[in-house]
């Protein structure tokens, strides 16, 4: 079984949607990149990257996997 979303851990607290867009981008169109916040708007701590295509997943995975955004970028 193949999927279509990375799942991204530890966010900085000022992680937004868009910043991650335009880092995984980079690698294929995006569906959707959403931070799961609590009730009260803090992150959970994980958010997830959508990808139009499985393929992309995998790029992303060879790039990211492992690292922490800000030095992959």
């Amino acid at each position: 079984m193949k999927f279509d979303n990375v799942y991204v851990k530890n966010p900085t607290e000022s992680t937004i949607d868009e910043d991650l867009k335009n880092v995984f981008t980079k690698h294929g169109a995006i569906i959707s990149v959403v931070v799961m916040r609590d009730a009260d708007s803090k992150s959970k701590g994980f958010e997830f990257v959508n990808f139009e295509k499985v393929e992309d997943v995998a790029e992303a995975l060879k790039t990211f996997n492992g690292k922490e955004i800000d030095d992959a970028e």
